[in-house]
């Protein structure tokens, strides 16, 4: 039986990261899928797509954090979600700078239809870290990376942790 533990939770953690392959997939076939969707969503009251939408942003908020080793609150996600998108839900005001500026970003993720452009990745960079700092550590926010050492993602519990270098030269796309 494999457990939940057995997994690959994060995409680092492929057997071919960062060297992604891909197939081209029939666009067809996509188009009905979406096709699909959207009737369902034509049937389903106000209400309901709110809580669908609602559930899925917290959901991907959550999981967003994660990767970073940050755990937010639901609470706090879902009353950010409530207070940005202005969705009159009975709220508890527990959002928090971190779980507002996650969600805005989110937001603006699906919502804004202009390219994503160099100067929107990094106000993204700058919401996330308005105090230039990631706990105890400094770090340099709206711009990309300046220094020569390769970039490591550790993941898993401390006594278990798992660390990848990813090292600058790798391709990171092959078709």
């Amino acid at each position: 039986m494999k457990t939940y533990h057995e997994e690959k939770r994060w995409i680092w953690e492929g057997d071919n990261f960062p060297t992604f392959i891909y197939e081209d997939i029939n666009l067809d076939t996509l188009n009905h899928k979406f096709g699909q969707l959207d009737m369902i969503e034509k049937f389903m009251s106000e209400d309901d797509t709110t809580t669908l939408q609602l559930d899925r942003l917290i959901n991907e908020a959550l999981s967003t954090s994660a990767i970073e080793g940050e755990i937010l609150q639901r609470s706090s996600v879902r009353s950010s979600i409530n207070k940005i998108l202005k969705l009159g839900l009975e709220d508890d005001y527990s959002y928090t700078r971190e779980s507002d500026s996650l969600i805005e970003i989110l937001v603006d993720a699906k919502t804004n239809q202009a390219p994503l452009d160099e100067k929107r990745l990094l106000q993204w960079h700058k919401a996330l870290f308005p105090t230039g700092s990631s706990g105890l550590r400094d770090i340099n926010i709206g711009c990309y990376r300046t220094d020569s050492e390769d970039m490591q993602i550790v993941s898993g519990p401390w006594n278990k942790k798992k660390c990848i270098t990813l090292h600058h030269h790798l391709p990171m796309f092959k078709h």
